[in-house]
């Protein structure tokens, strides 16, 4: 490998070690601590990569989006997924957005589970494991977070929500509906 590509991945590496780690990454950490799930890398390199979530025996990854800085990568995950499985590579994005949803979540954590640790976990064991027989006490702590990382996120970016159709814009990217 050449010299330049080798100094380019250690930089691109120094960049990601300074980089805080989302609300959405924070609670997969929680849930995983809670289903016994710690057999993960954070943040794993592949080749010029950092997989959010990372099971190199496996060729698993998971990749937590948060829907603000997502929301003009779309195009670029895409490319990036691409090349990943051709090294072998399964990524499984979940999308902050469609994790707001409690039940949405949940099976997310189960597939991750399954795929992570050789054995299904029924589902009403992970409810009981990570709502501490609090459900709605864990589905408020989610949101909260959420809406939290939402609106620091967009005060510090510039970027603006449209209702009417459901998208964010900022100065630079328009909205859907224009």
């Amino acid at each position: 490998m050449s010299t330049r590509v080798e100094k380019l991945k250690e930089e691109l590496k120094k960049r990601n070690d300074k980089r805080k780690s989302s609300p959405l990454e924070d609670w997969f950490v929680k849930c995983f601590n809670e289903l016994g799930i710690y057999n993960y890398y954070r943040e794993y390199q592949v080749e010029m990569s950092f997989l959010d979530f990372a099971w190199p025996d496996l060729k698993f990854a998971v990749e937590a989006d948060g829907e603000l800085y997502h929301f003009d990568r779309i195009e670029k995950d895409k490319e990036r997924d691409k090349q990943l499985a051709l090294l072998g590579w399964e990524i499984y994005r979940v999308n902050s957005k469609k994790a707001w949803n409690y039940k949405i979540f949940l099976s997310h954590l189960l597939y991750i589970y399954d795929k992570t640790q050789n054995k299904k976990i029924p589902s009403y064991s992970a409810i009981e494991l990570l709502s501490k027989n609090n459900p709605s006490e864990f589905i408020n702590n989610w949101h909260k977070e959420l809406k939290e990382e939402k609106e620091k996120y967009m005060s510090e970016n510039r970027i603006y929500y449209c209702d009417k159709c459901d998208s964010f814009y900022s100065k630079n990217i328009n909205c859907k509906c224009k």
